[in-house]
């Protein structure tokens, strides 16, 4: 009885040996490519998560591969998206691409999810300024400073200093300390940025 359940099996096979003896051999190589490929991708389906993307994207930021990098992040949860871990990322690396657009609408969908924190406001600003938008700008930093709470002072003063912008951080710091109505709040902080911009004068 084996026998006879065997048979069907062995013709299919000696037909399929006879047919792929017949292929030329790039032919065979590329059927055996999209079989491996496609048995990838059914593992990977299984297995990959959100958090491999998220891995990954920053891995291939880190490298100066931002083009991979987008690739993956806009396949991510948008609460991934704007969250506090990968939304610097993924700004960045739009506006490496010169994505500037894609940038801005990113980075008010962020500021939109997260009222309460001011350093998405100022990110905005960035997004503005890189694509030479410098009133743009100018305007929503002023707009960030204007609308701080107390709270938000020390985080928005901090990422106006990652950007690199002492003056807005000087303006920062002293909302700050108009909102504590105390003429020495934020006093170390203030000395430590005169001094790193060479205002002495101010001090």
């Amino acid at each position: 009885m084996n026998g006879v359940e065997r048979t069907p099996q062995r013709r299919a096979l000696k037909a399929c040996t006879i047919c792929m003896s017949a292929m030329r051999p790039s032919v065979l190589l590329l059927a055996i490519a999209l079989l491996l490929n496609a048995s990838a991708r059914a593992q990977s389906s299984k297995a990959w998560s959100p958090a491999d993307g998220n891995a990954l994207a920053r891995d291939y930021a880190r490298r100066g591969e931002p083009e991979k990098a987008v690739f993956l992040l806009e396949r991510l949860p948008a609460e991934q998206q704007t969250g506090p871990e990968l939304f610097p990322v993924y700004l960045q690396a739009l506006t490496d691409l010169k994505r500037y657009k894609d940038a801005e609408k990113l980075a008010k969908k962020a500021a939109k999810q997260h009222p309460d924190d001011a350093t998405y406001g100022v990110a905005l600003g960035g997004a503005q300024q890189a694509a030479g938008d410098v009133a743009g700008a100018d305007k929503q930093w002023q707009r960030v400073i204007n609308q701080l709470a107390p709270t938000q002072v020390g985080p928005a003063a901090a990422e106006f200093g990652k950007r690199n912008l002492p003056a807005w951080a000087e303006k920062t710091y002293l909302r700050g300390r108009a909102l504590a109505r105390n003429e020495t709040e934020y006093g170390p902080q203030l000395i430590q940025l005169y001094t790193q911009t060479q205002q002495q004068d101010r001090l």
